[in-house]
């Protein structure tokens, strides 16, 4: 709730009106994980395991048709800094 209503109100006046402390709140905005977020780690995970499954060869066009294969909504802009580089 302060999350959203910080827009328009200052955070030390919401936290104090709902009693939580102000470090409490900051603590759980930097840990807390968006879906957004969520969903691209989880992507990065996919995209690492199916390029590492190919013995580090494909590239984004063979990992992103493998993981559609499987169902997963994707495509080769979604997430551009999950994608395996060359060392």
């Amino acid at each position: 709730m302060i999350a959203q209503l910080k827009a328009d109100f200052p955070v030390t006046y919401l936290c104090q009106k709902l009693e939580v402390s102000t470090s409490a709140f900051y603590d759980w905005a930097i840990s807390h994980t968006t879906a957004t977020n969520q969903r691209r780690e989880e992507l990065t995970a996919l995209v690492i395991t199916t390029f590492a499954a190919s013995n580090n060869v494909s590239g984004y066009r063979k990992v992103t048709a493998a993981i559609q294969k499987d169902g997963v909504g994707v495509n080769r802009k979604r997430s551009p800094e999950s994608w395996p580089t060359s060392a």
